[in-house]
């Protein structure tokens, strides 16, 4: 029974010697399967279709603003509408293209390190079987895009001419309405000080004259009077000029500093009314293939053909054994 069992055991063991010798006998027919199995990774490899990455930059239609590009749109805008234009791509019965993408960042191909280009430049890649058709699809998608940003650009240089006029109207006022109301103020404050004077002065000398007892009965009236009207007209003329001048003098200098300004921002606008607009525009376009996966398919199958060989191998050798 003992024997019996060993018998057993020794049945179920594997010896490696005499694995890698059936395998050595069998070489040619390993090699002749694993090579098939290669040669049909090659023929998947030249019947797929070869496909080509078209990558166009765009820069977005802008004004200028303070001498600072302002673009028409954003990129969640650019995308949406570079999508709707291209959705004939993701068709499944269309065959010149495979896929659109969109992005705001450049990938470099040696380092594949993403670049950003930076506001208003964005990434279209078109993966298709021809280049000079991508490019032409670009344009097509581009197209209803270029214009519908041109409108935008007429409508926003239209409302900056708008804007220009409007300031032009409160330059205008600012001149001469509130700066001539501010000068004509002083003018009229500097006018009346020296009669004021006049009049303290007429005011003092009679007053003068009843202290030195040079007037009459005639003049004790009239000099009550010219006691009480001195100090009412020192207060007035103290008064125009610590409070009525002060303020006129500061409503003059706000008015100029207003003005200046103003002309600051016509100097501005009419330099950024004179730059124009830029439509929207492909910068750069390049066309490279784009990565497969044929290398990794020819290994891949190789790979199964050689374990299916020696798989294949090491049945036929059991079988013929048993028999």
């Amino acid at each position: 029974m003992l024997n019996k069992e060993e018998n057993l055991i020794k049945d179920d063991e594997i010896d490696l010697g005499e694995v890698f010798k059936a395998l050595f006998d069998y070489k040619f027919q390993i090699i002749g399967v694993t090579f098939c199995f290669m040669l049909l990774g090659v023929a998947y490899s030249f019947m797929t279709t070869k496909w080509l990455k078209t990558t166009a930059i765009v820069e977005v239609g802008h004004t200028f603003n303070n001498n600072q590009k302002e673009y028409i749109s954003d990129f969640s805008e650019f995308r949406g509408d570079v999508l709707a234009n291209g959705i004939s791509i993701f068709d499944k019965n269309e065959t010149n293209f495979n896929n659109l993408y969109v992005d705001n960042n450049l990938t470099d191909k040696g380092d594949n390190v993403e670049k950003s280009l930076g506001r208003g430049f964005y990434v279209i890649s078109l993966v298709g079987v021809y280049d000079d058709k991508s490019v032409q699809k670009i344009n097509e998608i581009l197209k209803p895009i270029i214009m519908n940003n041109r409108k935008k650009l007429e409508y926003s240089m239209m409302k900056k001419n708008m804007d220009l006029s409007i300031l032009n109207k409160n330059i205008n006022d600012t001149k001469d309405i509130v700066l001539e109301d501010a000068i004509s103020q002083i003018k009229t404050i500097n006018e009346e000080a020296p009669k004021i004077d006049n009049k303290i002065e007429q005011i003092t000398k009679i007053l003068v004259e009843k202290d030195t007892k040079q007037l009459g009965s005639t003049y004790t009236t009239q000099i009550g009077g010219s006691d009480y009207g001195l100090s009412s007209l020192i207060q007035y003329r103290n008064n125009m000029i610590t409070t009525s001048l002060s303020n006129a003098n500061k409503k003059l200098y706000d008015t100029q500093m207003s003005l200046e300004n103003l002309l600051n921002q016509k100097k501005y606008l009419e330099n950024d009314i004179n730059e124009g607009f830029v439509d929207t525009k492909i910068v750069s376009i390049a066309t490279t293939p784009e990565k497969n996966k044929n290398i990794l398919i020819i290994a891949i199958l190789t790979f199964i053909g050689l374990f299916v060989s020696i798989f294949g191998v090491l049945v036929w050798v059991a079988v013929k054994n048993r028999n």
